[in-house]
């Protein structure tokens, strides 16, 4: 018996070791490896930017500040992590705020899947070590049981060695996915990082699944609370919708209903709204590699329409205020 149970304490402290170690190597050859750097941006940078973008996939996928600046003249950062949505926006724009100085202008990129406030809160132990921030800890322990219970971080932390809780790191095994993984090194900048991938296979076969997005009146809460703190601090907020391949508005079965509820809150606030997913070649594959993602293609695309129409809307600003 005492043999067997050594076997076992063997046997099980060799398999942990032999996770821990996998799992280490896997995240060092991840390119998600650096996925929360915007946070480590908002956290330790005190550099000016004129404008931010905040957003998840969405801004840091389709958004290049180099295209921005070089058209508006201006200096902008994206301050954008994959797989987040409102609780996280709220926390990131606010840890910026508390660092920076403020920027003129805030671009907040909205998604009809982004306004849940409870569930899955996707790689949630990436924002566990920084939960000694005060701030950090205030806007997401309200969300999430294991941001506020060590035993639960615990928990999560022994998951996250056999990377079963991982979400994005998950998919370098999901070898049909393995294109949504392919960056283009030589354009990635201020968490820009364009995929270099085509539509596939993949891509039709999830376009034709039909998905409810989930949401909270909490999340509209949240989204009422970021246009309030930059009503205070006198900055420019402007909503975007990141072209959306013009299919995918009926993959997701409730979309017009969570759209049209963004379009009543950007009205009610006199938040300009700008929908860029009505664009002519949002109805082109060659831009895209899923329904709501964008090529290195159709990023430059878009970025250079963003870019210049940012720059009409400060035109106008200047020209109304002389």
């Amino acid at each position: 018996m005492k043999r067997l149970l050594l076997y076992i304490v063997i046997v099980s402290a060799f398999s942990v070791a032999i996770s821990i170690l996998f799992y280490w190597k896997l995240n060092e050859v991840s390119p998600m490896r650096k996925k929360l750097k915007a946070l480590d941006y908002s956290m330790k940078s005190h550099e000016f930017n004129n404008i931010i973008f905040i957003g998840g996939s969405r801004v840091v996928t389709h958004i290049n500040p180099r295209i921005i600046d070089s058209i508006t003249g201006l200096k902008s950062q994206n301050i954008s992590i994959q797989d987040i949505g409102i609780v996280e926006y709220n926390m990131l724009l606010n840890k910026y705020l508390q660092v920076h100085p403020k920027p003129e202008m805030v671009f907040m990129n909205l998604d009809v899947n982004m306004f849940f406030t409870s569930g899955p809160l996707f790689n949630i132990n990436d924002f566990i070590p920084y939960l000694y921030d005060t701030l950090i800890y205030n806007k997401l322990s309200p969300y999430k049981i294991a941001y506020r219970s060590k035993p639960f971080q615990y928990v999560y932390f022994l998951e996250k060695i056999f990377a079963s809780t991982d979400y994005a790191k998950s998919k370098l095994f999901d070898f049909k996915n393995q294109l949504l993984l392919n960056i283009d090194t030589a354009k990635v900048y201020s968490d820009f990082e364009p995929r270099v991938a085509d539509w596939s296979v993949g891509a039709d076969l999830e376009l034709n699944t039909p998905t409810k997005a989930t949401w909270k009146q909490e999340g509209f809460d949240l989204l009422q609370q970021v246009i309030d703190r930059c009503k205070q601090d006198t900055i420019q907020l402007v909503f975007i919708y990141s072209p959306f391949y013009y299919k995918g508005q009926t993959h997701i079965t409730n979309f017009h209903e969570i759209f049209n509820h963004i379009k009543k809150v950007a009205s009610k606030n006199n938040t300009p709204f700008w929908n860029y997913s009505t664009l002519d070649f949002c109805r082109s594959k060659e831009y895209f590699y899923n329904y709501s993602h964008m090529n290195h293609v159709g990023a430059k695309v878009y970025s250079t329409q963003l870019a210049t129409d940012i720059k009409k809307f400060i035109d106008k600003k200047n020209n109304t205020v002389k």
